[in-house]
This record gives C-alpha cells, structure tokens and sequence, in this order.
C-alpha cells in the first residue's frame, strides 16, 4: 500500500518555515511506517510556488530505510489532473488539453466516412468537448482574475 497523492504545504519565507516543513515531512515518514504505508522518496518531488520562497532543498527518508535522500524539484506539476507551474499559470494544462481534444477530432473524423450535422454535434459533445471542459473551473477562475 502506498501513500498516493499526500501533499505537504506551508509558507517558506524565511529558515524557521523551512525548518518547520522539513519537520512536517520527518513526521509524515515516520507516520507512514508507523502505518505501514510507502512514500516513495525517489517520486516525491518540490514545488516552490511564490516569490518570496527561499527554494530550499528538503530532504526524506527512504521507507523502511536510515538512506535520507534530497527531493527533486519540479516546474511542472499535475494534480488532480490538472498541469501547474511554479507561477500558478495553467498554459500548459490548456495546451495539453487542447491537443487531447484535438487528436479526439482526428479520431472521429477518421474513424466515419460520412457524418451528419447531428450525428457530430453528438460525438463532439461526448468525447471532445470534455477534455476542453476539464478542470476548467480552475484555470478559468485564473484567467478571469488577470
């Protein structure tokens, strides 16, 4: 069993918030193999979001392990489905979206012959319209607050 999905967050302005995140990861492991559970430490990865973040490297243990080992960090990350960066902008969600949605389009149209208006309103709406709708109560929100 593994602990899929765990998020960790907290403001890291200055060493005692640094400090105090390294702290929360040390407990969460220790938790974890408490629990049974696995973080495995070689996917676990940082996202500095913020200009005031120190971008401090963090440190954890591997599960079952004294091996303590430094998180990788990363400019993209995706969660719940949805592709964010460092920055809060989802121009890379969009594209990856829009491309899906498009490749969808290529499928549809060469998968028929023939299609009739009605019959790709239909097709249209079931399998490529979501991949344009999805998580876009997120990055819409952004782009209306720009």
């Amino acid at each position: 069993m593994y602990a899929d999905d765990t998020k960790v967050y907290g403001e890291a302005d200055s060493e005692v918030d640094i400090k105090r995140l390294q702290s929360d990861l040390d407990s969460l492991v220790d938790w974890a193999d408490t629990w049974q559970l696995k973080f495995n430490a070689d996917k676990c990865k940082v996202l500095h979001l913020g200009n005031k973040n120190q971008k401090a490297t963090y440190k954890m243990r591997k599960h079952g392990s004294e091996e303590i080992i430094d998180l990788q960090e990363t400019t993209l990350e995706k969660d719940l489905g949805v592709h964010m960066d460092p920055e809060l902008k989802f121009s890379q969600h969009l594209e990856r979206q829009v491309n899906k949605a498009n490749r969808m389009l290529g499928l549809i149209r060469r998968s028929f012959d023939y299609l009739d208006c009605d019959t790709m309103k239909l097709m249209f709406a079931a399998l490529v319209r979501p991949h344009l709708e999805f998580g876009n109560c997120v990055w819409a929100q952004k782009i209306r607050s720009l």
